[in-house]
């Protein structure tokens, strides 16, 4: 396969290309594959965590344990970045200096684990914060605009066709009841209706 060429990308800056320094081929379709499917965990969540089981007004009897499935994307996703990262360092090096306080927050956010009074839970909520930063990064520097838009608009596409036919297919996974105006409360494949609602 051979190397990129120095294509200048817009998804960071005029003086950020795409084209790794060390030689770093263009991605493949396992790296397309796998950027696709993190891609949409990052935004819908794993897919144990869509089998969430709810009772009368809204409270949870069982869900599908997505927890120790989230730790092992998010590890597997940490491995896939530092490879990844490492290996065109050069060029994240420009994006960070360029924009420093984009991965300041989360530097911040890992720091804040010291005066946390739940240190393990801001570990984990600090740790899916440095990740999904990194992982921006790993976007904009492997990836054209264009090619980051596209899988983006297919990620999202997949997630509204997942989630009506949680709510009209599997209504015990993707309504939890009733909102405070008596209508249907839908949460598709979301934890909940607010989550739904943002997406």
């Amino acid at each position: 396969r051979r190397p990129m060429t120095a294509v200048k990308s817009p998804g960071v800056a005029t003086a950020v290309t795409v084209a790794p320094v060390l030689g770093l081929a263009r991605p493949g379709y396992v790296e397309r594959a796998t950027t696709l499917v993190m891609l949409m965990v990052l935004s819908w969540g794993s897919p144990d965590e869509w089998l969430v089981v709810f009772g009368q007004a809204g409270v949870v009897v069982d869900t599908g344990g997505g927890g120790l499935t989230v730790i092992a994307l998010y590890l597997l996703l940490a491995g896939i970045l530092a490879t990844r990262l490492l290996g065109n360092w050069p060029i994240v090096g420009k994006a960070i200096w360029r924009e420093p306080f984009v991965v300041a927050v989360p530097i911040l956010v890992v720091a804040s684990v010291v005066w946390s009074e739940a240190a393990d839970q801001t570990f984990r909520r600090s740790f899916a914060v440095a990740i999904t930063t990194f992982f921006g990064y790993y976007l904009v520097t492997r990836y054209p605009l264009g090619s980051i838009l596209r899988r983006l608009s297919v990620v999202l596409l997949a997630g509204a066709v997942l989630n009506l036919l949680w709510v009209y297919g599997l209504p015990e996974y993707g309504v939890t009841g009733l909102t405070s105006e008596g209508a249907p409360a839908w949460d598709g494949i979301t934890a909940n209706r607010n989550t739904l609602g943002r997406m």
